[in-house]
């Protein structure tokens, strides 16, 4: 699968605390209200027993996330956080358990949305929801639709699709209208019904399936509306989805990483180069705003970890003044760690950030890219280059990999925004497409092997100091790149590599909370009391 610079690497822009866990299951749920048709009054949210929401629903914002979305609240919106007590103030009963779901993904839950009233039934019948769906949330903020009222489809939220269902004795007629209106589409059939899996292209209108609608025999017209920023073309030409072919298409025409990052995200989706700008643009401007940390005199602690942005800023001034030795970074390492705490701080308060690549990674890019860069004197055009650049690095760890944490551990995440901004870095520092490249495999070769073990489920420890460490890993391997050093191992081998390593980790060692940094004593001090169940003080 090809996937979007803009949909799914440079965002999105998001309620924090997770992309994966927030992020994906919003879109989720904003999907599956789409297909409802209507405002949601009762639902309810399977969790698979075996993956990592069991462990991570509550401190990851997931059940918030699905609430917000079948409520119709966009995930960029300050209300998503507050969706359960919306909810809840609203009547929409949502309720959220664990069962076996048959296992197939990490992060996979079953929606199901039943009528606005139950109905009477007999006696040991139970009801049966209206729409049920199998979902998956596949890392930062990507996710799949594999199955619609037990048939097979594929919704990933970049394209419109229509689905209908209806009796035999109209299918040849439902077919025709789909063919007349030059709709591609597939078809299923099972047990006297007809399902009709109908795309609908950026210039076509849906209104002839809508009507549907009113045909005797038609059981239902369900729409799945786009969630993403950039559209999808039907079949997109890609010049490259690799940097081996990235290269090759580079010397050809003789372009930067960024108009390589223009090129790709034009022929992936309806986007053009002045409007990618644009949404570059907004990316920049979210993660600035998002490196001031949340003030703890107004901001409520989530987890266990108190913000701590402040009071280092508050250090670092006091030192300055009083003539202390100099930091040993310098200043703009200095100031990109501060704003990398920062950054993580916010998506851990629930505030707004840009998820890039995902939530718990999002103070990388802020840190090297926006904040260091800005200090090195680059303008906010170079900047949003820098981003390009780096969104282009992370599509193809995208294309080839993963940036689920519960599928590669954290490599997939840190590991990820460290290559990407050390693309970044090493284009606004001049750096030609190969020494762009060459930084990415570097920064990733160093975090291989990068276990997930967020104590209590939560994104505070050790994430936030593995941002800072993924963006000092950037910056060297920036800086080396520039200098000459060559990584040998070429970017796209380090992607699967990265990949293949993920895969030997055990699932402890995969955010699931049972390994690493989760199993010490400590960790399990600090699950305990996040959990309620014991007054011990750590």
């Amino acid at each position: 699968m090809i996937h979007s610079i803009f949909n799914e690497v440079l965002g999105p822009v998001t309620t924090g605390p997770s992309s994966s866990h927030t992020a994906g299951c919003g879109r989720i749920a904003l999907t599956a209200r789409s297909l409802f048709g209507r405002p949601v009054r009762r639902a309810e949210v399977v969790y698979e027993a075996r993956g990592s929401y069991p462990s991570t629903h509550v401190g990851q914002g997931s059940d918030y996330a699905f609430a917000g979305g079948l409520l119709g609240i966009p995930i960029d919106d300050p209300r998503f956080k507050d969706a359960l007590q919306i909810a809840k103030d609203q009547g929409v009963e949502i309720s959220f358990r664990e069962a076996d779901l048959g296992y197939e993904h990490p992060n996979q839950a079953e929606i199901r949305i039943y009528a606005d009233e139950p109905p009477a039934l007999p006696e040991g019948k139970k009801e049966k929801p209206e729409l049920r769906l199998m979902t998956f949330s596949t890392g930062g903020g990507m996710f799949e639709i594999r199955s619609l009222d037990g048939y097979g489809v594929l919704i990933d939220g970049s394209t419109e699709q229509v689905f209908i269902l209806c009796a035999e004795e109209v299918e040849d007629a439902v077919e025709e209208v789909i063919l007349k209106n030059r709709f591609f589409y597939d078809r299923m059939d099972h047990r006297g019904e007809r399902f009709f899996d109908v795309a609908v292209s950026a210039d076509q209108s849906r209104a002839p399936l809508e009507a549907l609608r009113e045909w005797e025999g038609v059981r239902y017209v369900r729409v799945a509306q786009p969630v993403m920023a950039v559209r999808k073309r039907r079949m997109p030409q890609m010049p490259f989805t690799n940097a081996e072919g990235a290269l090759a298409y580079a010397e050809e025409h003789d372009l930067n990483a960024a108009q390589l990052a223009l090129c790709y995200e034009s022929a992936y989706g309806h986007v053009d180069e002045a409007q990618a700008m644009r949404l570059a643009a907004r990316i920049e401007e979210v993660m600035r705003a998002s490196c001031v940390p949340p003030d703890p005199k107004k901001v409520p602690v989530h987890g266990f970890l108190p913000y701590q942005g402040r009071k280092m800023r508050e250090e670092l001034e006091a030192q300055r003044k009083a003539g202390g030795a100099p930091m040993a970074g310098g200043e703009a390492f200095c100031e990109a760690v501060l704003a990398a705490v920062a950054v993580v701080e916010n998506s851990n308060a629930h505030n707004v950030v840009a998820a890039a690549p995902t939530a718990g990674a999002s103070g990388v890019l802020p840190g090297a890219i926006v904040t260091a860069g800005t200090i090195m004197g680059f303008s906010s055009q170079q900047i949003c280059e820098g981003l390009l650049a780096a969104g282009l690095v992370g599509a193809f760890i995208a294309n080839q990999a993963t940036f689920g944490a519960e599928v590669a551990g954290c490599q997939a995440e840190n590991g990820a925004a460290g290559a990407m901004a050390a693309a970044g870095l090493a284009h606004m520092m001049g750096c030609g497409a190969r020494q762009v490249f060459c930084a990415s495999s570097l920064a990733l070769q160093n975090m291989l092997g990068l276990v997930c073990d967020p104590i209590a489920g939560l994104t505070e420890v050790p994430c936030i100091s593995r941002n800072a460490a993924a963006m000092a890993g950037a910056m060297a391997a920036a800086d080396m790149a520039r200098l000459g050093f060559d990584s040998m191992v070429p970017l796209d081998e380090a992607i699967a590599a990265m990949k293949d390593v993920g895969g030997q980790l055990p699932a402890e060692l995969r955010c699931t909370c049972k390994g690493g940094l989760c199993a010490t004593k400590t960790g399990q001090k600090l699950q305990t009391w996040m959990n309620g169940m014991s007054a011990d003080k750590v």
